[in-house]
This record gives structure tokens, C-alpha cells and sequence, in this order.
């Protein structure tokens, strides 16, 4: 009889372990369609911060080719600017001296595996130019090589769209160490599937009504990147103000504007 309670018991524990939830360890925003991983067969995964690039073989079409090299710009640096901004939240706290990187993750001195590239796959190279109705799904792979040397990255989509959608979500799944100022991936193998719920995802400004500086629309913009959203509808002017200073009745800003400093030029 107690063989079989402490039977019943270890099994409980391995279901709950490998059944984990996933918010968890990954509390990625919006929650993605559906997350696979497994406490049991996980290990954290080091990302190669100095070498770290992505492979394109979605389209060898200029417009695509930038929009991935403007996309990767911008989510390296939002994986590793802030160690600067969070290493400042931590300045006066003393982390425990490491021997190693692995040591730091508790991996009783294991090497754990390193990332040094994401691979960029979607069947539909050429839609350089977002439409609604667009397919924006997209899937994240991330498996560790026999040797467990090195992890293997795929983001796959239908397009680029689906592409960038996937950087973001992967930009979310990093973690900074800072005992040892490196990032990581807490747990793979993990395997991710998403999709939109709805295809118009909005958001309004009224800037006609409500000023808003050039940068915090920028700054708005960016959140609406990170949160996928995909429809940006800009209330310029109304009666209420006319902050737009157009070149060919330049009196509409400079008598329509709240103040002459709170309009909009052709340059921004």
C-alpha cells in the first residue's frame, strides 16, 4: 500500500512538472495561441550577445530585406540596451560572486548552450506592404543540438509580418542575469504557435483635441509593435485645433494650433 501512495505521488509530481504553466516562465503579452514546453527536458539557454544575427531566407526583395534589418536593429536593442537601465535598478544590491555562467544558473557546472542565431523562414517573401486580411500567424522553434552545445532558433510565418510578430514575442521570452550580466532563455526545447484573434487591432490618437509630442507618438508606436497591434488611426485636425502646418496655407497651424509650438511639420 505505501509503495503505491508513493507511487501515485512521484507520478503526480512528474505530470504537474511536465505540465507546467507556461505564463510561468514565459509571461509573454499578448498570450500567445498556444505554448509547449517541459520542465523535465529543459535547460536554460545562453544568448551569444556579442555575436547574436539572424539568418533571412524569407526574400532576397530589397523592400523585405530592410524592414527585417530595421525590425532587428530594433528589437537587439531592446534585448540588450536596458542591462544599463536594469543593472541601475540593482546597483546597490550584492549578487553572490559566480564561478561561472553556469554555476550562476544553477546547472551544477554544466556548460549550458548558447545562441548565437535565429533563422527567418516565411513562404510568402513578397508582401512587402501590410493589408488587412493578411496572414499574421507565426511560430517560434527552439531546440538544443545533440551535443548541447548550441541552441537552434526558427521563426517561421506565412510573411514578414508574421515575422516581426515573432521577434517580438522572442524578445519577451529573454531574461537578463544580472550576477552575470548575461541574458537567457529560461527553459527550452519550447515551441510556440500564434495567431490574432482579430484582424483590426486599433488604436486612436486625436491629436486635433489632445497635443501629443512627435517622440510620445513614436513612443506609442513602438508599444503598439511590441502589444501587436496592427491599425494606427491618427486624428490630425478637427475644429478644434489644426496642428498640421501645411506649406501651402500656413496660417491654418499658426492661428489653428493650441500654441505656435504644438503642430506638426512635413519633416515630422
Amino acid at each position: 500500500m505505501a509503495r503505491t501512495c508513493l507511487a501515485i505521488l512521484c507520478l503526480l509530481v512528474l505530470v504537474n512538472a511536465a505540465s507546467i504553466n507556461y505564463n510561468d516562465i514565459y509571461p509573454i503579452h499578448p498570450s500567445p495561441s498556444k505554448v509547449e514546453l517541459s520542465a523535465l527536458k529543459g535547460s536554460p539557454v545562453v544568448l551569444d550577445q556579442a555575436n547574436l544575427k539572424f539568418l533571412d531566407k524569407c526574400s532576397s526583395r530589397k523592400e523585405v530585406s530592410q524592414l527585417l534589418d530595421s525590425a532587428w536593429s530594433r528589437h537587439v536593442a531592446m534585448f540588450f540596451t536596458e542591462v544599463q537601465y536594469v543593472s541601475s535598478l540593482h546597483k546597490d544590491r550584492k549578487f553572490p560572486a559566480a564561478k561561472s555562467e553556469d554555476d550562476a544558473f544553477g546547472t551544477d557546472g554544466k556548460t549550458l548552450p548558447k545562441l548565437s542565431e535565429i533563422t527567418l523562414n516565411c513562404s510568402d517573401g513578397e508582401s512587402a506592404y501590410p493589408s488587412m486580411g493578411l496572414p499574421e500567424w507565426y511560430s517560434i522553434d527552439i531546440t538544443i543540438n545533440g551535443d548541447n552545445s548550441q541552441a537552434v532558433a526558427v521563426i517561421s510565418a506565412e510573411n514578414i509580418w508574421g515575422i516581426l510578430h515573432g521577434l517580438t514575442t522572442f524578445g519577451s521570452m529573454i531574461r537578463y542575469r544580472p550576477g552575470t550580466n548575461s541574458f537567457r532563455l529560461p527553459v527550452v526545447p519550447v515551441t510556440i504557435r500564434d495567431l490574432p484573434d482579430y484582424a483590426w487591432r486599433g488604436l486612436l490618437l486625436d491629436t486635433s483635441r489632445h497635443f501629443i509630442p512627435v517622440d510620445a507618438i513614436k513612443r506609442t508606436i513602438r508599444g503598439m509593435e511590441l502589444s501587436k497591434l496592427n491599425v494606427l488611426s491618427w486624428h490630425m485636425v478637427d475644429a478644434a485645433s489644426f496642428p498640421y502646418q501645411s506649406e501651402k496655407f500656413p496660417e491654418l497651424s499658426l492661428k489653428g494650433a493650441y500654441t505656435p509650438e504644438a503642430h506638426y511639420t512635413a519633416v515630422d
